[in-house]
This record gives C-alpha cells, sequence and structure tokens, in this order.
C-alpha cells in the first residue's frame, strides 16, 4: 500500500503529466493562495499601523505615563532607558507670513528630542541659538508655509492674567508628520519661553515595555498619574475594537479556506473518479482512497497557504510605500491614520490563523470524501 501511494499521490498532483493536467490540480487551489496571502496581508498591516498608532499617542502626547508632580518621579520605579521630561500644555493662535492656524502648544524642557523621540520621528535639532525655537510636523509647516529658520508669531493665552501675549518663534525643527490626527496642530516650545512652569512630568517608556504596570508602581509610591491609554482613550479604544473586530472577520476567512480546500477534494474525486472506481473494485479499501485524497487536497492545500503567507509578508513589507505614495499626493485621505509606520509581524496571531485554516480544511476535507467515496462504493 505504501508503494501504492508513492507512486499514485505523486502522479494525480502532476507529476510526469502535461501542463492542462498540472493546470487542473492547481486550479482549485488559487483560491487558497489568496485567501492566505490577503490574510497575513491584513495581520501585518493592522499590527503594524495599531501598533504605530499606539506609539505615536505616547511620542506625540504626553509621554508613556504622565505623572502630575512638581517633582520628578523616583527613579528605582522606572526601567532603564526611560525618559522623563517635564512639560505642560497650552493653547494658542500661530500666525506667519502665509496662514495661520488654531495650535496645541506643547511646552517641553530642555533635550526633549535628543532621545528616543528624536529617533523615532525623525528629527534632528541644529546645535543654534536662536530665538525661541519651535519645532512642528511637516502637515503643520505646509498648512502654515513655513521652513526652517522662518520666523511665527504665537499668540498664547495667560489664563492666570486675562490676557493674550505675543511671541515671536523660529521654526527650529520638522518632523515627518505621522499621526495627523495628533500632529496637524502641535508646536512644541521650550517651557521657559512659554511664561509657564511645567504641570507634571512625561516618562517616555522604551517600546515594548508595558506602560500599565508602570503607572501602577508609580500610583503606589503616592504618585498621580495617567498612561497614553487614559489620555488618549477614544482613539486607543477605537484602535483596539476595530482590531477585535476585524479578528472576527479573519475566522470567516480561515473558514471560507476550508470551503475551498473540501470543494478541491470534490474536484480531484470527481476528475478520478473511474481511476478510483477501478481501484476499488481491485480490492482497495475505501479508506485507503480516503486516506490518498485527503493527502493529495492537503499536500496541495499547505503549498497554496505556504506561497500566499510569502506573498502576504512581501505585500506587508511593501505597505508603508504604498501608504506614503498615497499620503504625498492626497494627506486627507490618511488624516485618521498614520501615514508611515514600521512593519510588525505577528508570529504567533498567523501561526494561529495557519493552523486554523489547516485544521478546519481537514476536517472538512475529511468528511466530504467520506461522503464522495462512501457514495462511490
Amino acid at each position: 500500500m505504501s508503494d501504492f501511494s508513492s507512486l499514485y499521490i505523486p502522479r494525480k498532483c502532476g507529476r510526469g503529466l502535461g501542463r492542462d493536467r498540472k493546470t487542473a490540480f492547481l486550479l482549485p487551489m488559487l483560491m487558497i493562495l489568496l485567501i492566505s496571502a490577503v490574510l497575513v496581508f491584513a495581520l501585518v498591516f493592522i499590527q503594524s499601523v495599531s501598533g504605530t498608532i499606539e506609539r505615536m499617542l505616547a511620542i506625540l502626547g504626553r509621554g508613556s505615563v504622565f505623572v502630575e508632580s512638581q517633582d520628578m518621579p523616583y527613579s528605582p520605579f522606572l526601567p532603564e532607558g526611560a525618559e522623563v521630561t517635564p512639560s505642560r500644555i497650552l493653547e494658542g493662535l500661530v500666525y506667519s507670513g502665509q496662514g495661520e492656524g488654531a495650535a496645541v502648544i506643547h511646552a517641553v524642557g530642555p533635550g526633549y528630542f535628543d532621545g528616543m523621540r528624536g529617533r523615532e520621528l525623525g528629527i534632528v535639532i541644529p546645535d543654534e541659538d536662536v530665538l525661541n525655537p519651535a519645532v512642528v510636523s511637516s502637515s503643520f509647516a505646509d498648512k502654515l508655509s513655513v521652513g526652517i529658520g522662518d520666523r511665527m508669531t504665537l499668540l498664547l493665552y495667560e489664563t492666570d492674567k486675562g490676557r493674550t501675549r505675543p511671541l515671536l518663534l523660529t521654526v527650529s525643527g520638522i518632523f515627518p508628520s505621522v499621526y495627523p490626527q495628533l500632529d496637524s496642530s502641535l508646536v512644541y516650545i521650550q517651557l521657559e519661553s512659554s511664561g509657564y512652569g511645567a504641570d507634571g512630568y512625561e516618562v517616555l517608556l522604551p517600546e515594548g515595555i508595558d506602560a500599565e504596570s508602570i503607572e501602577d508602581e508609580l500610583w503606589r509610591a503616592g504618585y498621580s498619574t495617567r498612561s497614553y491609554m487614559d489620555m488618549y482613550s477614544s482613539i486607543y479604544s477605537n484602535a483596539v475594537s476595530s482590531i477585535n473586530a476585524l479578528y472576527l472577520v479573519f475566522m470567516a476567512v480561515a473558514l471560507l479556506a476550508a470551503y475551498f480546500a473540501s470543494d478541491a477534494a470534490y474536484v480531484y474525486i470527481s476528475r478520478d473518479r473511474n481511476d478510483i472506481e477501478m481501484l476499488m473494485m481491485l480490492g482497495a479499501p475505501k479508506a485507503l482512497m480516503r486516506s490518498v485524497y485527503l493527502r493529495i487536497t492537503m499536500a496541495g492545500a499547505c503549498t497554496a497557504m505556504a506561497i500566499g503567507i510569502a506573498l502576504g509578508l512581501i505585500l506587508g513589507f511593501l505597505s508603508p510605500l504604498a501608504f506614503s505614495i498615497i499620503a504625498s499626493f492626497d494627506p486627507a485621505i490618511l488624516s485618521y491614520y498614520v501615514t508611515s509606520f514600521s512593519v510588525r509581524i505577528p508570529w504567533s496571531r498567523i501561526a494561529f490563523m495557519i493552523i486554523l485554516m489547516i485544521v478546519i480544511a481537514a476536517i472538512s476535507v475529511e468528511i466530504s470524501l467520506f461522503r464522495l467515496i462512501r457514495r462511490m462504493g
């Protein structure tokens, strides 16, 4: 029986046959290949975009954890590599020679962009002594038509004095807009030039460290804290709920792949009906024929899935380029999404989805083959 299988299975998979027979074997697997490619691409894309949105909430917002304190948080509670900076959020109107706009003023302490923020935003602040240096995003710079070295006027409302104070700013840095929903109206200025002291300290954690656990430790130490998930709860919850909803769709996609696998089994058995009937007349057990066609179908399905996974990963790695091209032509389309992101591959979720597809497909194929061959007997 093993000799029979080793000869019969490769033959039915197309070995030694013409192009038409090989095509007849491969066509039923084409949909499984496409489904696998779309599934993997979607998983990579969603993980990459959602991960970047989360990171930008910390980078562009008030850190991974914001500590409402006049004193710097006690360092033993913070992991190695964490950056702590005093800051304050204000509001104002910014004017340039070519435009104007309302702005969220992020007054920050010295060296704010010297570490992780500067690297992740791709910004280098020149070491020049300029009047009231300001840092803006490329989307804000485009809106006001300003560049490095240009001057802007900030009308800053002083709540304690009940008056508006003008402040002349010099654009000292422009970073590529990453998340327009946050950075299109954001202006960074020095804390000392704002006329206010800090209302707390931003704690920016290295990527991969759980902000909630650090927040809990600081809270137990007596600090009043808020994580980026609390400060931007609506954006964060929308991203999480969207991802969870999409995973339900992926489950349905896995069932769809199983359907095409069982449909392929039907195609193969219908194609080889005469051969199967002749072999069964010669004494081949039904269980053997079912096992043979299960192996044929699953070999094709697994090969199609492997190719689809590779194609999906390639498309996933190309997706940041596609987004940057779209953003360059019409930035408004991506105003509520990140316009650039680094690729993150969720290996565990991809593995789970592929295993789910294979298991469901195997069960579906087994049931279909059992029914088909029983009818033939």
